[in-house]
């Protein structure tokens, strides 16, 4: 019977700390829901994006993904411009889907490099959380739904993104073209 307790006395501690990191990313979220979010309209829109993503890991009890997200958040909330997820350190499950990331996070670098962060903060905020989504959830082993949707709003808003520097690239005003035709020498 004395082994019993001590044996209790090990287990019961080490079992109660597994139980509680399992919802770790949930301080890591709170702390996140805490802090108000400094720096560029980008940071503090890209601290609103991982904090909804965050809190989505967290109902579907993705705690690792929930933590994960959430200190992205966190850093964005001070100021960091925090890259996109890199498909590449993650599995992406499938050659195709490898390849399709990893165009698409090329696509999302070129928007980031741009004047799109300080011109359309919010919507490249989104892009960025988006892509961060359909890595994650392809990682998962493709999570359907999610990916789906999660790829389907990173595309809309990269589109967006992509003709709102496509414009800011061409000149204001444009010369006026050049006539062919000599003008008669004023008398």
């Amino acid at each position: 019977m004395r082994w019993s307790w001590l044996l209790a006395g090990i287990v019961l501690p080490v079992m109660m700390a597994g139980c509680a990191d399992t919802q770790g990313g949930s301080t890591d979220l709170q702390e996140l829901e805490l802090t108000k979010p400094t720096g560029s309209p980008f940071t503090r829109a890209l601290s609103h994006e991982y904090a909804a993503f965050a809190q989505a890991e967290a109902e579907r009890q993705q705690w690792a993904a929930t933590a994960h997200f959430a200190k992205k958040g966190l850093a964005a909330a001070h100021g960091a411009a925090v890259p996109p997820e890199g498909p590449a350190e993650r599995s992406a499950g499938d050659p195709p889907a490898a390849q399709d990331l990893a165009a698409a996070r090329n696509r999302l670098l070129s928007v980031l490099a741009s004047d799109a962060p300080a011109r359309a903060p919010a919507l490249t905020a989104t892009a960025q959380v988006k892509f961060d989504c359909w890595v994650q959830h392809q990682a998962e082993g493709g999570y359907l739904a999610a990916t789906g949707a999660c790829r389907k709003n990173f595309l809309a808003a990269m589109d967006a993104l992509e003709a709102l520097v496509k414009r800011s690239a061409q000149p204001a005003n444009p010369p006026a073209p050049a006539s062919s035709a000599r003008k008669p020498p004023d008398r």
